[in-house]
Formats: structure tokens, sequence, C-alpha cells
């Protein structure tokens, strides 16, 4: 697989090798009885194949990786015939020939995928038209190599073959992606998500989640949710219906943010767009605000010690000539929307015209909420659903529609 760089903290091929609880916790959620078939695809260290064989002992198991000095390599040896290795690319049009196994014969299969965009290559196309995903991906050329692997996997399962899968937060709860979790909704049958802690795997402080699929035709209309905590406890269970899956799957943001229908934790509340006149985005890069002579507020002038923000960010009357709004003006509410921090920097403009960075939003409050929804974001909810909220590794980012998506709860 030709790749392009790997995303920082994986090895050069954009591995995260799984966690031994996470192995085992995927494979017991799948609930198969006893496939005779069971593939890996980019086994890595066989730690998912190895977890599978402490409950499928009569399987025979298929593994493929493009590493010809990957730990499953060795499986065979260790363990006699029921192990069969391939050293390939696991995207390889030609990987049902080397492998011995035609497509739509695979009882099971068990996937950590890479955490890489591959170099685009005219058969993934392909492949995702094979499976009905190629409508369904954000950009063909920028597709991730997750969604390669869902595709290929889902290409060597039979009708009803179950698949089990680490998937990034992206995938599960990022904007760009609704489109293909309402097809796998709606063409497959999702049984579990189970999203797991931050630093579970070594090297990244990513969210990923554990995902359970069988290869349709009969979907399902409610999906269980679940998050594994850091001490290996499982959540009590939410039951979320179809339509509220496929805009957000992930545990944190269904539980502190939205709510969900019939779960006995359900808040109340009124969504943050029915509340406000308007949620902008600022339009200042840091770049240009280093090179600006002009003052421009971002993250790094708010703190959690301040509900306002610095008097001295405030453009002099005369200076908002010229300037790109939009502007945070008094009433206003201005939020990070970047940075591992960003629930603790909230402020009001009390008073003064800002100019901000594309890090932050500004909140325009309709006539007499201001209060309420300051009150809500620097509290305890408040914080956690921001950070219920957020997407990514590392520099952790919302969206103008998860912002105005957010449940404005009372107490």
């Amino acid at each position: 697989m030709a790749t392009t760089e790997p995303i920082k903290g994986s090895d050069q091929l954009g591995r995260y090798y799984t966690n031994p609880l996470v192995g085992s916790l995927l494979v017991r959620s799948m609930a198969v009885r006893a496939p005779t078939t069971v593939l890996d695809l980019g086994a890595g260290n066989g730690a998912l194949v190895g977890a599978a064989l402490k409950v499928w002992t009569r399987a025979n198991f298929l593994t493929v990786d493009i590493d010809e000095q990957a730990g499953c390599a060795r499986l065979p040896a260790v363990h006699g015939p029921s192990f069969r290795h391939v050293t390939a690319d696991a995207l390889d049009p030609e990987l049902p020939y080397r492998l011995g196994l035609r497509p739509g014969e695979a009882c099971a299969a068990v996937c950590n995928p890479p955490y890489i965009k591959p170099r685009w290559q005219a058969h993934f196309g392909e492949l995702l038209e094979e499976v009905g995903l190629s409508g369904v991906v954000p950009r063909m050329s920028d597709v991730p190599a997750d969604m390669l692997f869902i595709a290929q996997n889902l290409r060597f399962l039979r009708t009803g073959g179950r698949l089990g899968l680490i998937l990034p937060d992206g995938i599960i709860a990022g904007d760009r992606y609704e489109m293909f979790r309402q097809h796998l909704l709606a063409r497959h049958r999702v049984h579990a998500v189970i999203e797991l802690p931050r630093m579970i795997f070594r090297g990244t402080e990513a969210k990923a989640h554990i995902v359970v699929v069988s290869k349709g035709p009969v979907p399902t209309e409610t999906i269980a949710v679940r998050k594994l905590s850091n001490d290996g406890r499982l959540s009590p269970k939410l039951v979320v219906p179809q339509d509220l899956a496929a805009k957000r799957l992930d545990f944190s943001f269904l539980a502190s943010a939205i709510g969900v229908p019939g779960a006995s934790s359900a808040k109340r509340g009124r969504r943050l767009e029915q509340l406000v006149e308007s949620v902008k985005r600022g339009n200042y890069s840091s770049s240009e605000r280093a090179a600006s002579t002009r003052p421009i507020l971002h993250t790094s002038d708010l703190t959690s010690e301040h509900t306002t923000p610095p008097s001295e960010r405030a453009l002099k009357r005369t200076e908002t000539q010229d300037m790109k709004p939009p502007f945070a003006e008094p009433g206003d509410i201005v939020i990070a929307r970047v940075g591992r921090n960003h629930a603790e920097k909230i402020a009001i403009v009390r008073q003064g015209t800002y100019a901000i960075t594309d890090c932050l939003f500004v909140i325009r409050p309709k006539p007499g909420k201001a209060s309420q929804l300051l009150k809500f974001f620097c509290s305890e909810d408040g914080k956690s659903a921001l950070e219920a909220t957020s997407h990514g590794v590392g520099a952790r980012f919302i969206s103008v529609r998860a912002l105005k998506n957010l449940l404005i709860t009372t107490r």
C-alpha cells in the first residue's frame, strides 16, 4: 500500500497496536459463537486474532500484513495449521487469489485499520463501488485507510458475516462522515458501538471506538452505544434510534449533550440554535494575527480565571475599518473552537469590539439569554458538554453544526 506520511505518534505504516483489553472486549462484543473462517487484514502483532483464538478455538484464521516483520507472520509456526498468514497489501485487488479466500466467504473479521491516508490508486474506487461506499465518502481521492479497510472487509464477508473493528472518532462522530454512517446503518446491521478512553493506544490521545457490524441485509432500528472507562468498566447501554445514530455515534456526546430518548439519563433543555441569533467562526488565521498591527482576540487571550476578554485586545473605534467580520460585540459570548483546554476558555464581552481568529466562535444570544448561556458554559455540565462535542487528535475542535446542536440544560 503506497502511503502518504503516517499520522504523528504511529509507526511508519500508521499502525497503533491494539491494547489486549480492547482486543478481548472487541471479540466478546461480536457475540459470534463458532465461526469457521476469521479474517484479520493489517493484523500487525496479531493482538486481535490472539484474542479471537481464546474464544473461537476451532476457527481457521487468515492474517494479512504488508510488513514482512509483523508479529502475526509467526502465528502459523506457533499455533499450527489453523493459522495462515500472507505478506501482502491488504488493499491489493488480487488479494483473494493470494489468500485463497473468495469474496463473500469469510464468516467473521476483526480489524484495527492503520491510521493513515493512502496515496490514491485507481482500484480503490472499484473497491468502494463494489460494496456501495463510493457515493458516501467525502472525497474519493482523500479517503482514509479506515474506509478502504471497511470496504475490503465487507467484500470478503458473507452475508450475515460479522465484522468487529476499531475506528477513529472522526468517522464515528464527524460531520463529514454522516453520509457514511447513514449508509452503514441503512444497509447493514450495527450491533454495538463502544467508545474507548483516550490514551488507550500508546503514542496518541486520539479517541477511538469499537464497532460491531453484520454485513446486510437487515438493519436495526436502534443501536446500542456504550463507553469503556479508564478502569475497564463498561457504561450502561444507551439505545439510540437510527436517525440520531447517523448524526453522531459517540457515547459521550449522546449522553452529556443530546440526551437519548427512552434512556433514564436523558436530559432536558433547548438546543443552542434555539437560544441564539447567530454562531460564527472568526476569519483571521494565527499567522494573520501575528502580522497584524491591530489587536485580534485569540484562544491564548482567554483564561479560566476571567470571564471577560482582556480590554487591551479590543479595537479602537477607528480600527474596525478594513477588518474582517465577524466582530464580538457587547453581549456576545466568545468560546474557543480548538485546543486541548477549549472548554475552559469562555468569555462574555461587556464592552468594546473585538476582531477574532478562526480558533474562536462568537455567539450572539437572543435578547435575555446571555446570562443563561454564560452560566451553562461555565458550569461543569457545560464544560463536559463542550468536551464531549469536540473531535480530533491533540488539538481537539468543535464544528459550528455540533455547537448549534448542543443541548443547553438547566438545573
